[in-house]
C-alpha cells in the first residue's frame, strides 16, 4: 500500500473553499483516545499496533505526523488550528476510520486546540518528567493536563499511571468517568510480575481488579504473559498503558499477545 502525502497548504486551501470550515463533525462516528505525558509517542504506537492487529481502522494525530489509512499529513501539531483539526478528523471519518489516537500535550491543551473534542478514553503516562522550561513547575502541567480528564463524560474511561505521585490529582472532581490504574505498584488495577529484561522484555500482565469496557462489558481478573522486543523499564509502563486501552476496548487477549510480539518500536 502506498501512502499519499498531503501538504498542510492543501488543507488551508480546502478550508478556504468550504463555507466557514463547517464539516459537520459527528463524534458518534469515531472513538477518540487522548494520550498525554512523557512516552506518549511510544504508547500511541503500541496502541495503534494492537488496534490494527485487532482489525480496527485507526488514525493517529501526533506532534510530528498525522496518518491514517492510505494517507499521511507531514506537519507539526502546532501548525494545526482548531478548524484544520476538525477537517482532518472528518477526512478520517470519510475514510472509514473507527478510532483516532491523539497525542495531547500540555501545549495543545493550553492553546485550546482540544476545544469541543469529546474523548472516550484519556491516557496519562506521567506528569513529573514532562517539565521543561516552557512552564514554571510541574504544578502548571498538572493544572493543564487535568483539563483532559475533567472533561470526560459519564462512562468514559481515564487510564492513569498510579506510580506517578501526582496522578490521582488528575481525576479529582470527576466522579463520572471510569478509572483504570496501571503501574508496578501493587495497588494498580493493571500491573506486571515476573519481569525479565535481557535481549527483550518478558513479563506477566496481571489485571487485579475487574474493569468495564467502553462497550459496557465487564472483564474479570486475569493474567497472561507477553514478550516485547524493546528494552528499558519505561517501555513496561508504555505497554501496560496500551494493554489497558486494548482491554477497555474489549480486544481479545490472544490478539494483544500476538500483536506485541511483532512490535518493533515507533514507526
Amino acid at each position: 500500500m502506498t501512502t499519499d502525502k498531503i501538504n498542510i497548504k492543501d488543507i488551508i486551501s480546502d478550508l478556504k473553499e468550504t463555507k466557514e470550515g463547517n464539516y459537520n463533525f459527528i463524534y458518534e462516528n469515531v472513538l477518540l483516545i487522548g494520550v498525554t505525558g512523557m512516552q506518549s509517542k511510544t504508547t500511541i504506537s503500541l496502541i495503534e499496533h494492537i488496534l490494527k492487529h485487532a482489525g480496527l481502522k485507526t488514525g493517529v494525530i501526533s506532534s510530528n505526523c498525522i496518518k491514517f489509512y492510505g494517507e499521511s499529513i507531514h506537519t507539526t501539531f502546532n501548525d494545526l488550528k482548531v478548524e484544520m483539526l476538525q477537517y482532518v478528523l472528518n477526512k478520517m471519518i470519510k475514510k472509514g476510520i473507527q478510532t483516532v489516537i491523539m497525542e495531547v500535550s500540555s501545549h495543545t491543551l493550553d492553546s485550546n486546540k482540544m476545544h469541543d473534542l469529546k474523548f472516550d478514553i484519556a491516557v496519562h503516562t506521567s506528569i513529573e518528567n514532562e517539565y521543561s522550561g516552557c512552564y514554571r513547575n510541574s504544578g502548571d502541567f498538572l493544572k493543564i493536563q487535568k483539563e483532559l480528564f475533567h472533561e470526560l463524560d459519564k462512562d468514559k474511561i481515564a487510564i492513569i499511571n498510579i506510580d506517578d505521585n501526582n496522578a490521582l490529582k488528575l481525576i479529582e472532581g470527576n466522579s463520572k468517568a471510569l478509572i483504570v490504574t496501571y503501574g508496578l505498584n501493587n495497588k494498580a488495577s493493571l500491573t506486571a510480575s515476573s519481569i525479565s529484561i535481557k535481549d527483550h522484555i518478558n513479563l506477566v500482565v496481571c489485571l487485579q481488579r475487574s474493569l468495564t469496557t467502553i462497550q459496557g462489558v465487564d472483564i474479570d481478573t486475569l493474567e497472561f504473559p507477553i514478550t516485547l522486543k524493546l528494552l528499558g523499564e519505561h517501555n513496561i509502563y508504555s505497554v501496560l498503558a496500551s494493554i489497558a486501552v486494548a482491554l477497555c476496548l474489549n480486544i481479545n487477549v490472544e490478539i494483544i499477545k500476538k500483536s506485541l510480539i511483532w512490535f518493533n518500536g515507533i514507526e
